[in-house]
């Protein structure tokens, strides 16, 4: 069940950007695999280290919505 006043939109959509950003993480590290030694290493790397941050901090906003729910 999620926060009295949050609403079922709101999980929704927060749920839809964290999963996104999941997905995007993962394309990522497949990308920075591919092209570790190319010209857009360093920028890849950058990604890479920032998205768990933003993951996290999706996931905290999404259990302040719905506590219950399991990421």
């Amino acid at each position: 069940m999620h926060r009295p006043g949050a609403s079922t939109g709101d999980v929704h959509t927060l749920e839809v950007a964290y999963l996104k950003a999941r997905i995007q993480h993962l394309e990522l590290v497949l990308e920075t695999a591919r092209g570790l030694m190319g010209s857009n290493h360093e920028r890849l790397l950058r990604r890479l280290h920032d998205v768990p941050g933003e993951l996290a901090e999706l996931g905290v906003q999404l259990r302040r919505l719905d506590p219950k729910r399991v990421l």
